[in-house]
């Protein structure tokens, strides 16, 4: 019922995360969910689940680079409209929102975030060009973040580990949190 309670506790909690001093970005948001990203290094990962050491040593493994080939991470088309453009307006409310005349408009003049997280038709993925189907992949759109070839040729032996939050997602939330409870 509190709401503002709710907030000081997200400021709180995120203060407390970022005096700890040992937390920073990654520099590349494309590595960050590949084994590049992976293990202590990666002062960005706060919390994170980590899987096997290598190809050799898979203690604990997953699935995910086939799972998003077969359509169970399914971007949404809602999703994409949430990307800003590159003035940092929302789109269809920016001047660079582009026309649809294709499937690929919806990526022009974005965050580059979007174009690193969902394939563009005609861009390599998985095993071919990407084309928009909706039998495999229920929305015509595909997951990109996170992909990796070798995992993928490592059937059910994945490695890459999962960060669950992110230095980012701190960052976030304090910002959000401040500006709900002070403007």
């Amino acid at each position: 019922e509190d709401a503002n309670k709710h907030l000081q506790i997200a400021v709180d909690a995120a203060s407390a995360v970022m005096q700890e001093g040992i937390y920073d970005l990654f520099p590349s948001y494309a590595n960050m969910f590949q084994h590049e990203g992976d293990g202590p290094q990666n002062k960005e990962n706060v919390f994170v689940k980590v899987y096997g050491a290598d190809y050799d040593n898979p203690i604990v493994t997953h699935n995910n680079s086939r799972d998003m080939e077969n359509g169970r991470f399914a971007p949404t088309r809602n999703l994409l409209e949430y990307y800003l453009c590159t003035d940092g307006l929302p789109w269809g409310q920016s001047p660079l929102t582009v026309p649809e005349t294709s499937y690929n408009s919806i990526f022009q003049n974005r965050d580059s975030r979007l174009t690193m997280s969902v394939y563009q038709m005609g861009e390599t993925a998985y095993k071919s060009a990407w084309v928009p189907i909706t039998a495999s992949q229920r929305t015509a759109y595909a997951c990109k973040k996170g992909y990796n070839q070798a995992d993928w040729d490592n059937l059910n032996k994945a490695t890459v580990d999962k960060a669950l939050i992110r230095y980012a997602e701190v960052l976030l939330t304090y910002a959000e949190a401040k500006y709900e409870l002070n403007g």
